[in-house]
């Protein structure tokens, strides 16, 4: 099995300080996928951009297990234990351990960045970008796109327009600005969405905890 999405390990993730939560989009799957996952992993963590923890942090390396280990007060804290309560009482986890869950199965790939990217020596063709309208081909009736940061960039925009003129339908599922911290994104989704009709969703955070999704129109 594995997980893949926009949601790091951190506080702000799931909702355990104090500061804002970051809500994101996770994939769960299963399959001869999850092999590629992992090498594709294996190749950001042994490519050359990739730097030994003791070059970043300042820390004697006899320390650094004292420093992630989980507190002794941890265990005992009444929040940990709400939260193991609400672990053992949730329908997917029950589903996930019993084997039972739902899925969607479907024609999977995994696509990522040349990781020769963080040292700007990646062509264009290995870039994530191209290499996603390569497999898209030449649509004839819809895509859907689910993307935290939505940055179509001018070739991306072409295309994309190129497919709308064609009659294809485009749906996109991305963050408002209201959900994330990034505010150069949506500069550069709106700059794209005044030359393309399509559907847009965002994703809203409506408060502290809780995020919805909101649907607007992007017309020509």
């Amino acid at each position: 099995m594995t997980l893949v999405g926009g949601r790091n390990i951190g506080d702000a993730y799931f909702g355990a300080g104090e500061e804002p939560l970051f809500s994101d989009l996770d994939v769960m799957a299963i399959g001869p996928v999850v092999e590629d996952v992992a090498d594709d992993f294996a190749r950001y963590w042994y490519c050359k951009s990739v730097s030994p923890l003791q070059q970043v942090l300042d820390v004697p390396e006899g320390e650094m297990a004292d420093r992630i280990e989980l507190p002794a007060s941890w265990h005992n804290d009444a929040m940990t234990h709400r939260y193991l309560r609400k672990m053992e009482s949730s329908p997917f986890i029950n589903h996930l351990v019993d084997g039972t869950l739902p899925l969607i199965w479907a024609k999977t790939r995994l696509l990522s960045d040349d990781p020769a990217k963080g040292e700007g020596k990646a062509k264009r063709h290995s870039l994530l970008p191209q290499r996603l309208f390569d497999i898209m081909g030449s649509p004839s009736e819809r895509i859907d796109i689910i993307s935290s940061y939505f940055v179509p960039t001018r070739a991306g925009v072409a295309q994309l327009l190129r497919m709308v003129r064609k009659g294809v339908k485009i749906a996109i599922l991305t963050n408002s600005l209201a959900a994330n911290d990034v505010a150069v994104v949506h500069a550069d989704t709106r700059a794209g969405a005044k030359n393309c009709s399509a559907m847009a969703w965002n994703y809203m955070n409506s408060s502290r905890r809780v995020n919805k999704v909101v649907r607007y129109t992007i017309a020509a």
